[in-house]
């Protein structure tokens, strides 16, 4: 009964927040209302079934969201990636220094808070390393809400600034395919397998690869392997495919996890975390036009192109947002759905792994 009746709580915020168009709305929502059922009721409970089921459809939905000709793209502009990956590793780990110094987060959970990407996984993948999978969520959910929030206006105004620079001839992306009208259902069972072929695929692999991962040794070992799974399918051309509501429920049990784990002493020290949040959206403002520099002048990307490259917002949330500020490159895209695979593929165990040697282990 406890365990339905947190994620009513979470699913009623999460719905709402999604509905108010919030960044990652249904997992934060479902953080709120868990939280909030937990601290004044004490009532949430959340078995760790669901933590794993949650990781792995995190991690389906990673492998999902890259494309094979992403991967295949990736050594026509390693270089760019290669120097925008390393300057946000250099400030993800400036920015938890300072957050360490700063506040009474230990070191794993300040590297954490500071990593680039990764909004719906990172407080997954912290719980499951020991880490404060609220203060993560927390530190995280500025960096997307800032990123979607404010970076597109700064790009613009960065841009207005700069020229006259050296612009592209063209930035072009090739038009969206035509949607097909879907064929009228069928009633047969073999019809009904053949038409959602690409779901099962996706939904069987993410299980067994999940499953493996779970008892494997590897930190949150059901969401990596679940998302290399889904990757190898696509190399070998397979196609695979998950739903959103799939994805929705994924964001409502990991939100209810987090959230359900929050105590009224856990409110009150989120307050530390207001300094250290202003640190790292600044150190992410300077990256962004810094980084986009480089590769305006050394890897031929306009400046918009490159600061749109290095912002900290979802590679989603770039693609419908590039468009309205006039960058139409598939690379940017590219670009930024890359750095999201390797903050949550890399990133995090690069942090678990520098954390343990700080610390003597």
């Amino acid at each position: 009964m406890e365990f339905l009746l947190t994620l009513a709580a979470g699913f009623v915020i999460g719905a709402v927040f999604f509905k108010l168009k919030v960044p990652g709305g249904m997992m934060v929502g479902a953080i709120v209302g868990a939280a909030i059922l937990n601290i004044f009721a004490g009532h949430a409970y959340m078995p760790d079934m669901a933590q794993q089921a949650a990781k792995i459809t995190a991690g389906a939905f990673v492998g999902c969201s890259v494309e094979r000709e992403d991967l295949i793209r990736l050594r026509h502009i390693y270089k760019p990636f290669a120097a925008m990956m390393t300057a946000m590793l250099v400030l993800n780990l400036l920015v938890g220094f300072v957050i360490y110094k700063l506040t009474d987060l230990n070191l794993l959970t300040s590297l954490l808070c500071a990593v680039p990407g990764g909004v719906g996984v990172l407080p997954l993948i912290a719980q499951d390393m020991g880490a404060d999978a609220t203060s993560v969520a927390v530190m995280q959910f500025a960096r997307m809400v800032v990123g979607v929030g404010f970076f597109p206006t700064f790009i613009l105004w960065v841009d207005r600034m700069q020229r006259p620079l050296p612009e592209a001839a063209a930035e072009t992306a090739s038009p969206p395919a035509a949607k097909t009208e879907p064929s009228k259902e069928k009633k047969s069972v073999q019809d009904f397998l053949s038409r959602h072929k690409p779901f099962f695929t996706a939904a069987a692999c993410a299980v067994v690869c999940g499953a493996v991962g779970v008892i494997s040794p590897i930190p949150s070992g059901g969401m990596l392997l679940s998302m290399l799974g889904i990757l190898g399918l696509k190399l070998m051309r397979v196609p695979v495919h998950l739903p959103r509501w799939v994805r929705r429920c994924g964001q409502l049990l990991a939100g209810c996890y987090v959230g359900y784990s929050v105590t009224y002493r856990d409110l009150l020290d989120l307050r530390q975390l207001a300094v250290p949040i202003l640190i790292m959206l600044a150190g992410y403002l300077l990256n962004s036009y810094l980084s986009g520099r480089m590769l305006h002048r050394f890897f031929g990307l306009t400046l918009k192109q490159g600061m749109l490259a290095n912002s900290p917002a979802g590679a989603s949330d770039m693609a419908l947002i590039s468009a309205d500020i006039g960058v139409q490159s598939a690379d940017v895209i590219i670009l930024q759905v890359l750095r999201m695979l390797m903050a949550v593929s890399v990133f995090p165990y690069l942090m678990h792994f520098l954390a343990r040697i700080a610390a003597g282990i």
